[in-house]
Order: structure tokens, then sequence, then C-alpha cells
């Protein structure tokens, strides 16, 4: 496997553990600090990241195993109102993220370097790549994790 490939897969595969030490020691009042207004507060984030990874798990799936599958977006907005993302307890979501990335890291690793040109078709921005739905899925964490090390500076958490 290229070392891109797997430097990659390791990104993906430490997401939890960032995750958990990003949000080590907040509280209540802590995880419902936002950046801005009308921006997501952290615990709004932490359940997004779960759904999002439910839905691009979903994604790498289905490229992997078959031909050219359609692929679904979701519109995440919808879903932060209306699952209750602000009046619920974040532990859940951060086992489901812990869990999706753990069942799926080994997957990514079992496959050979043509499996990661294998394509889907979404059906809002067209042809993808497996490889390009793993780099996808590990910077819009990324993103998200500096969005909440953003919040905590301005809020002098920790």
């Amino acid at each position: 496997m290229k070392s891109k490939t797997i430097a990659l897969i390791r990104r993906y595969e430490n997401g939890p553990g960032d995750l958990i030490a990003g949000l080590d020691g907040l509280s209540d009042r802590d995880l419902d600090r936002r950046l801005a207004p009308k921006k997501w507060t952290i615990r709004e984030q932490v359940h997004h990241l779960a759904d999002a990874e439910l839905n691009l798990v979903c994604r790498m799936k289905k490229i992997i195993a078959e031909d050219n599958p359609l692929l679904l977006a979701y519109d995440q907005d919808v879903w932060a109102g209306s699952l209750n993302y602000s009046g619920t307890s974040v532990e859940n979501s951060i086992a489901l993220f812990y869990t999706l990335r753990a069942s799926m890291t080994p997957v990514l690793k079992g496959l050979k370097d043509g499996d990661f040109s294998r394509t889907g078709i979404h059906n809002e921005t067209g042809k993808v790549t497996l490889l390009s739905v793993l780099e996808h899925t590990v910077e819009h964490f990324e993103h998200h994790l500096k969005l909440i090390e953003k919040t905590k500076r301005k809020y002098k958490i920790r």
C-alpha cells in the first residue's frame, strides 16, 4: 500500500483518541459553548461528527462492496435540528464515532492499492473514489476538531 494511503488510514484510526482527548474534562456548560452566534456548539459538533461518520462509513463500504454505487447526500442542518443535538449527552455519539472508526479501520488496512480507485456516484457531486471519500472523512473530522479547540481557546477552557 502507498505510504500516502497508509498515513491517511493512520490519521483516520487516530481520530477517536483525538476526539476523546479534545473533550476530556469538559463540563456540560463547556460543551454548550459556541465559537460564534449561529455556529454549532461543541456538543452539536460531536453529534454531527458521529452522524457524518455513519454516512461516510456507509459510502466507503458501498464503494468497496458494490460496483459504482449511488451515494446519497444528507442535510446536516436538518439532522442537527431534527435529532435534538443540543439536548442530548455526547457519550453515545462518542461511542458511535469510536465504534465506526474501529470497525472500518481493519477494512481499510486490508485493501489493496487498486481498491482505493474504486468509485461511486454521489448524487450531488458526481463520481468519487474511495480514496477521495477517505480523504474527505479525515479532513472533515480534523476541521471540526480544530473548531472545537478554537472554541475552547476562546473561552479559556484548559
